[in-house]
C-alpha cells in the first residue's frame, strides 16, 4: 500500500505530510558522538582503600578533577572515596621520581640495564 492511498482516508495533503515528515525527524532520537573517554594518568592503578574497587576519573561541572570509586551499575565501587587529581598526581610524580633518583635504585637501574 502507498502513502497516497494511507493519507486519503485521513484527508492529508502532501503539504502536511512534509510537516508530518519533519517534526518526526526533529522529535527522533539524535545520533550523538561517541564519547572519547578521559584519560587521567592514574586510572587502572588506583584502588578503593574501603572496597577494593577501582578508582575511575571524575570531572566536576567546575573543570575539577578527581578520582573516585563510583558505584552504580557497571561501577563496582562504593562511592565512599574521592580524591583531588592534581594533588594526587603531583605526590605521585615526586614519589616516582624521589625513588629513581635515590642512589640505591640508580645502582639497581644500571646493574639490571647492563
Amino acid at each position: 500500500m502507498n502513502a497516497r492511498r494511507l493519507r486519503e482516508p485521513f484527508g492529508l495533503r502532501d503539504s502536511d505530510e512534509d510537516r508530518h515528515d519533519a517534526l518526526v525527524a526533529a522529535l527522533a532520537p539524535r545520533k550523538s558522538k561517541p564519547r572519547k573517554g578521559r584519560t587521567y594518568p592514574l586510572v587502572g592503578f588506583l584502588a578503593c582503600g574501603k572496597c577494593g574497587g577501582p578508582l575511575r576519573s571524575l570531572t566536576r561541572e567546575n573543570g575539577g578533577r578527581s578520582y573516585a570509586c563510583r558505584k552504580g551499575p557497571g561501577m563496582g565501587g562504593c562511592g565512599g572515596i574521592r580524591i583531588q587529581a592534581n594533588g594526587l598526581e603531583e605526590y605521585m610524580r615526586d614519589l616516582i621520581c624521589g625513588l629513581l633518583n635515590h642512589p640505591r635504585q640508580r645502582q639497581l637501574s644500571r646493574e639490571y640495564l647492563v
